[in-house]
């Protein structure tokens, strides 16, 4: 009987330990679509408004190419935002305290790119209306 037990809250614990892990790997969006006929400024303009209401901070570094910061707390994360006439990509760039491991992070990582995504996304179709 003790034996049981001791086979059951093992494997209670391996259970709650792998449940509790709030790693994932991390996701970069790809291809993602440009409506046809928006200007560059339109893109980086919809791209930095989008940012702006979930607290990220968007730069321009060159044609092409604008990079995205956010920090909440003690956690930050940097992004680069490549982009072309009628698709871009978020990429990840840097994080701290996110718990990158060259593969995986933190499970809110991607959540902050699912959302900036969306946001973007809906800036874009704002302007094609």
């Amino acid at each position: 009987m003790t034996k049981k037990i001791s086979v059951t809250l093992m494997f209670l614990f391996a259970f709650s330990f792998l449940t509790g892990c709030k790693s994932t790997p991390v996701a970069n969006l790809e291809g993602e679509q440009i409506p046809s006929g928006l200007t560059e400024a339109q893109f980086v303009k919809a791209v930095t408004e989008a940012g702006h209401l979930r607290g990220w901070v968007i730069k321009k570094e060159s044609d092409g190419h604008l990079v995205g910061d956010i920090q909440v707390r003690s956690h930050y994360a940097a992004v680069d935002i490549n982009y072309s006439a009628s698709e871009y990509s978020i990429t990840y760039k840097d994080s701290e305290n996110l718990k990158y491991d060259g593969e995986r992070i933190h499970r809110k990582y991607n959540q902050w790119i699912s959302n900036l995504n969306l946001d973007i996304q809906k800036e874009l179709r704002m302007l094609t209306l």
